[in-house]
């Protein structure tokens, strides 16, 4: 649990653009400074990712750290990526990867361990020696079809998880940054018939007051969408208004 003093606290509170730094989350705090990204490909056993496959994933990758670059300086905020990939070595094998529907809370711990490190201490203290960052975050890419999803609360390790394809189309570089949101504490404004009535009313009004947020609907470009305030809030780098806190995740 990250502790806080009462100061900080209440300045927060004050300044009223700090909830990612209450947060009681892993790795990813505030989407401002440095973040380092470190991308993993996995796969099934006789599946493995072809390099052009590999490639193009991290240009999508890139062009949306690009797009949340441009969003944090709109609000004034320093914001830089520095990415690290195993693209040259093999594949991290893994068993059985969850398909849609079928999620895995603990995949980016597992995808971490399975690439060579033997415990998530021993993967921070290699990237604290490796690059100087203000977050981490694991980008898990899988070769195979599903629903991707974030792990913004897992144990130590924050990231999330990018299928190749959804439905028959390959992802596209707007869900890579829809999850890394979700890893710093946005939240979907979707409705969706697994969440609950208040969640999916609460979407319903947010997506009134702040249409086109690209928490609110994952499209195939970045030109209609937007980071909306509530969004821009939730990671850190807005400001607070009141009709925020219905939203606030408890």
């Amino acid at each position: 649990m990250k502790k806080y003093s009462l100061l900080t606290a209440l300045l927060c509170l004050w300044a009223g653009s700090c909830y990612a730094q209450l947060r009681d989350y892993g790795t990813a705090r505030t989407l401002t400074g440095t973040v380092f990204v470190y991308n993993i490909f996995i796969a099934e056993p006789g599946n493995p990712w072809k390099m052009n496959e590999k490639k193009s994933m991290l240009k999508k990758s890139e062009l949306a750290h690009k797009w949340l670059i441009q969003r944090a300086a709109k609000l004034g905020k320093p914001l830089t990526f520095i990415e690290e990939s195993n693209i040259n070595s093999r594949d991290v094998i893994v068993a059985k990867i969850p398909g849609y529907g079928n999620y895995s809370s603990n995949i980016v711990n597992d995808a971490v361990k399975l690439s060579g490190f033997k415990s998530n201490r021993q993967f921070k203290k290699w990237a604290q020696d490796h690059v100087a960052f203000d977050s981490i975050l694991v980008a898990v890419y899988a070769n195979k079809s599903g629903r991707s999803y974030a792990e913004p609360s897992s144990k130590d390790i924050e990231g999330f998880l990018v299928y190749k394809t959804f439905e028959g189309s390959y992802e596209t570089a707007s869900t890579i940054a829809h999850e890394t949101l979700h890893c710093f504490g946005a939240i979907d404004l979707y409705s969706d018939p697994t969440f609950s009535l208040q969640y999916n009313q609460n979407a319903e009004r947010a997506n009134q007051l702040w249409p086109n947020d690209i928490m609110h609907e994952v499209p195939y470009s970045f030109s209609s969408v937007r980071l909306g305030p509530l969004s821009s809030w939730l990671v850190g780098i807005g400001n607070h208004d009141p009709a925020f806190d219905r939203f606030k995740p408890r």
